[in-house]
């Protein structure tokens, strides 16, 4: 690692690879460097106590002492990347040196600078670079960052994954190295604590080189570093764009079945409810044995291939509504309100989130026992489902709307297959990781595209109004319309076909094991289920042969041969697409669950034998924090998992900071109003007073009906 005054001379030596390109609304034209360029900063965390003492974090303390302290962070030092070269310096003021400098060899031509995770460093480096233009998701979550000609990018949402896992996934040749920089010292960039080990310093130079070496892999997919996509989601619309460049007659189809007004999107989009999670409440809070765990092979994906989408334009219907409803030539949106409502099941497919009012409603964790009025927009999907599983007293429908039901484009859904195969086929070859690896996110990916919020309220940002937000108008609407439907490689999708993606994988874990398997369903998460006892119904089988039916259909009508949706994996393994796969052995695992995102199993493999390894799924914790307990049953409603230090179980709060007062710390002023204290934390399980309530009320009359079932079985 070189030390930025002597960038110089490496730098006025180096070949700068310059391009020219046209300007555009979004970007200025004229000569952009086609070289690898990386930042990264590494950055203390302080706390000023009560008493005026400047102190590290410190785990022995309780979390109420970290309360009272007033809370800094800052950089104290900085790495730069240029192709293979990696320069760095203390301050920010050596930083601003080096821009310039490198502004100044380069003949002022723009170029690209990643940054990974630049939602974290732009929060400090805005206090160094003049930045005046900000793309951000949402507030503080920045994407793109320009400043001069200096054009920064997030490498994280290219790649979706830690510096580690992308030097291991891409198969670098270097690695990052951990543990090597204790992230709990207060260090400054000058001064007392400013001094850094061979080994420090070498640890902060890899995070550099795994950057660069996987962005010149990029480079070298898409050509030059301007047509690297911006994020992971990005790659998958490129791959589809360029696979439905010919299909002209879809692409026009789906230019036309955009919803025309902002209402009517909003009204759309009412409709679309994701990921379905959810812990059955008569077998919550208890340790259960013998759990079977079932999973969708690429749920997503399958549904793709076997489902109808609406693919004509929405038409509102107010007589003989009767004839488009259980009609698989049709798809419909629907308001209703229902009245005096009660689920039928132990497991509530209603998620109160999604109902535009209710009335006394009874809540399972989120999810709508009963209630004596709600009002609702759905899917036909969704609304065929509420009305199968809950008795209604009364029901009025306050808008339908329906559209003709269709199949995807066949090119579509041979892409779609051949991503699934691919995957299948080459996992575990490391002579075609590469390949497995982008195939693997393609096949996930074409549904985060299909979903993605095209038409959503701006994040803005300046320099002197700071962070704001953009709503959404009908005017802002009808331009970004235009500008969608006049980028017709990118017309393979509309935002209806995302939602009833999510409404089709919901029917299959619903209709196909949820229903039928009832009060056996422990959990159940998007694309798997969790059960206790035997199959006795033959659910799992049962829908296993409709997919192997549905198989046949889909090969005829896209033109491949069926094995292809069935590919092996390299032991020979068969993985029929959409079918389910048993994810636990014969003797099944002990799981408990306190709700949605809280759980914790443990698989026995051998009878008579020790016990897997304890996995706990809780939102917020790491996966890590599983070693804290010797039974799922330690997960308790009062559970606490204590801050920690240990690799696989670190969890940190941020605290942005945008009015830090200046600070001497052993001789060095730090002076910037910017930064991000990490302050590691815990986390605390509970339930809420009104689902114990639900779960207290419910569990003699469960345990009479378990017995009973098991009794009559033998």
């Amino acid at each position: 690692m070189i030390y930025w005054t002597n960038a110089g001379e490496y730098l006025a030596a180096h070949e700068w690879l310059k391009l020219k390109r046209r300007g555009s609304k979004r970007r200025p034209g004229g000569i952009w460097l086609d070289n690898i360029f990386a930042i990264d900063t590494e950055t203390t965390s302080a706390f000023l106590t009560p008493s005026g003492d400047i102190i590290p974090f410190d785990f022995e303390k309780p979390e109420a002492f970290w309360s009272k302290c007033k809370k800094f962070g800052w950089v104290y030092i900085w790495m730069f990347g240029v192709d293979d070269m990696v320069f760095y310096g203390r301050t920010f003021a050596e930083l601003h040196s080096f821009m310039e400098l490198l502004d100044d060899l380069t003949g002022e031509a723009e170029k690209i600078i990643y940054c990974h995770n630049l939602a974290f460093d732009w929060q400090f480096l805005r206090d160094a670079i003049p930045f005046e233009k900000v793309f951000a998701r949402t507030k503080r979550k920045v994407l793109t960052a320009d400043a001069g000609h200096f054009h920064f990018r997030c490498s994280y949402f290219l790649v979706n994954m830690s510096l580690a896992k992308w030097a291991k996934a891409a198969r670098l040749s270097v690695r990052k190295l951990e543990g090597d920089l204790d992230y709990l010292k207060i260090r400054t960039p000058i001064g007392k604590y400013s001094a850094l080990t061979d080994q420090e310093l070498a640890y902060c130079e890899n995070d550099i080189l795994v950057m660069l070496e996987g962005l010149k892999l990029f480079r070298d997919k898409y050509k030059n570093v301007f047509r690297i996509p911006l994020t992971q989601t990005g790659e998958t619309r490129a791959a589809l764009a360029e696979v439905m460049k010919d299909e002209n007659k879809w692409r026009r189809l789906m230019g036309d079945l955009f919803p025309r007004t902002l209402a009517e999107y909003r009204y759309l989009m009412s409709a679309f409810f994701g990921g379905d999670v959810h812990g059955n409440y008569y077998l919550a809070n208890k340790l259960l044995k013998g759990v079977k765990s079932y999973d969708f092979a690429s749920s997503y994906p399958w549904v793709m291939l076997q489902a109808r989408f609406p693919v004509s334009y929405f038409v509102r219907v107010t007589k003989n509504r009767e004839r488009f409803m259980h009609n698989p030539g049709y798809c419909y949106l629907i308001t209703f309100d229902a009245f005096r409502i009660e689920s039928k099941l132990h497991n509530t497919f209603l998620s109160k989130s999604r109902c535009q009012m209710t009335l006394n409603a009874v809540v399972d964790n989120g999810r709508v026992v009963k209630a004596d009025f709600v009002q609702c927009t759905m899917t036909n999907i969704d609304y065929e489902m509420f009305r199968d599983f809950y008795e209604v007293g009364d029901l009025r429908i306050v808008e339908f709307k329906v559209a003709v039901a269709g199949y995807l484009d066949p090119e579509l859904c041979r892409f779609i297959l051949e991503c699934y195969v691919d995957k299948t086929r080459y996992k575990g070859l490391d002579e075609y990781y590469s390949l497995y690896m982008f195939k693997k996110q393609i096949a996930n990916g074409v549904y985060g595209d299909m979903v993605t919020r095209i038409f959503a309220d701006d994040t803005t940002w300046d320099p002197e109004e700071d962070w704001g937000l953009e709503q959404m108008t009908e005017e802002k609407y009808q331009e970004k319309l235009q500008i969608i439907k006049r980028n017709t490689p990118k017309l393979y999708k509309t935002p209806q076909l995302g939602v009833w993606v999510t409404a089709y994988a919901r029917r299959n874990l619903w209709r196909y094991l949820i229903a039928p398997l009832d009060h056996q369903v422990a959990y159940f998460d998007t694309d798997c289920v969790k059960f206790i006892g035997a199959d006795t119904r033959g659910a799992i089988s049962s829908y296993n042969m409709w997919v192997m039916r549905e198989h046949a259909k889909i090969a005829d009508r896209i033109g491949v041969d069926v094995s292809q949706l069935s590919p092996s994996d390299p032991s020979g393994k068969s993985h029929p697409i959409g079918c389910a796969e048993s994810e636990t052995g014969p003797l099944g695992m002990d799981f408990k669950t306190l709700g949605a995102k809280k759980y914790a199993c443990q698989e026995h493999v051998v009878e008579m034998g020790p016990p897997g390894p304890v996995e706990i799924t809780v939102a917020g914790v790491p996966k890590g924090c599983a070693a804290l307990l010797k039974s799922p049953d330690d997960l308790t409603d009062d559970f606490y998992f204590p801050p920690s230090n240990e690799p696989g179980q670190k969890k940190s709060i941020l605290h942005y900071l945008d009015e830090q007062d200046a600070l001497d710390v052993g001789g060095w002023v730090m002076d910037n109003p910017h930064g991000i204290c990490l302050q590691p934390t815990g986390y605390k399980v509970g339930l809420t007073a009104e689902y114990m309530a639900l779960i207290l009320a419910n569990a003699e009359l469960y345990q009479h009906e378990i017995f009973t079932e098991d009794i009559e079985g033998q």
